[in-house]
């Protein structure tokens, strides 16, 4: 059963998916920080410091099982954020209707696990109900003691084939790359 697409009054929806143990969870959180900062500071991304945001950040995470729906509110905006569990990723497509912009985390420090992220991140791609909509690959877990070189990843990810994806690498442990990605949801939803 398809979801209906939000009507445009309603706050843009973000959806956060990827296989499991990609690193959802703490993009999400991370990314809930500095969204914050961004909406209240301009309805817009911004370079402002979310240190207290960062200073209470915790990097404990449970799987999730299902779907986790967080509303970041900002003095201008508001955002839906929606992640959907890997195992749930039979029914990822019954999301992509009411979203605005998708995230697909790919972890990069689990050789085993690229290429079925690659083939989950084409269907995902070319998905109808995608179509035109931003996608933003997040490249995760780059702080791993072993993670796939760029040509590895080149080699197995079909960027070429993905003209309309735009590309992330990130920590979500340690926070590098998030703040960008946070950036690019709002600049990607702003420019709807």
């Amino acid at each position: 059963m398809a979801r209906k697409r939000k009507d445009k009054t309603a706050d843009p929806e973000v959806l956060v998916v990827g296989l499991q143990g990609s690193g959802k969870t703490l993009l999400v959180r991370r990314l809930k920080a500095h969204l914050v900062g961004a909406a209240s500071a301009t309805g817009r991304s911004s370079s402002g410091s979310s240190s207290a945001a960062e200073a209470t950040f915790s990097t404990d995470a449970v799987p999730t099982i299902g779907v986790d729906v967080d509303t970041v509110k900002g003095k201008k905006r508001s955002l839906t954020v929606r992640e959907v569990g890997g195992a749930m990723k039979p029914l990822w497509p019954t999301y992509f209707d009411s979203c605005a912009a998708a995230v697909f985390c790919v972890d990069v420090s689990d050789e085993s696990t690229m290429a079925s992220a690659a083939v989950a991140l084409v269907e995902a791609a070319s998905h109808e109900s995608l179509r035109g909509r931003p996608i933003i690959a997040a490249l995760t877990k780059l702080d791993a003691p072993v993670v796939a070189t760029r040509a590895e990843v080149w080699n197995l990810m079909p960027a070429g084939e993905l003209p309309g994806v735009r590309w992330f690498g990130s920590s979500a442990y340690t926070g590098d790359g998030t703040r960008e990605i946070a950036q690019a949801i709002w600049e990607s939803i702003e420019g709807r």
